[in-house]
């Protein structure tokens, strides 16, 4: 029988590396296909994605410690945070006329290490790797 004991923290920071090297392996390509605006969108969506991330990380971790919400930052805040950065986002695609394709590309990275987390995480015991 198959032991299906996850260590989280461990998954957590593998996520972290596959969205990275999704990323570093993604830039190239961007580069080839779609010139240094591409590679710019490409760099800021990766970026942008790996802050959600960490984002996404920091509320599961608030609501896992001890089952009930910590007191933090209100919805409004949360919600001027999330203008802020898509204002930001907005500035920087149109000041520096970097590729939308490439952005909303770089922005699935974390989607793509999630895959391929849930991907090892099935093919781990298969291969012998855990007990």
């Amino acid at each position: 029988m198959i032991d299906i004991d996850i260590d989280y923290a461990r998954a957590t920071r593998r996520l972290y590396y596959f969205t990275l090297a999704i990323g570093i392996c993604g830039l190239p390509v961007a580069s080839w296909r779609m010139h240094w605006r591409g590679a710019a969108g490409w760099l800021l969506g990766v970026a942008l994605s790996l802050v959600n991330l960490w984002l996404w990380q920091r509320v599961a971790t608030r609501l896992s410690i001890t089952g009930a919400a910590k007191k933090g930052p209100g919805i409004a805040s949360l919600v001027i945070r999330a203008l802020a950065v898509l204002a930001a986002a907005y500035v920087i695609v149109n000041t520096l006329k970097v590729n939308g394709t490439a952005l909303v590309c770089g922005l699935l990275a974390s989607t793509l290490g999630v895959i391929a987390e849930i991907v090892f995480e099935l093919a781990a015991p298969l291969a012998g790797r855990r007990k």
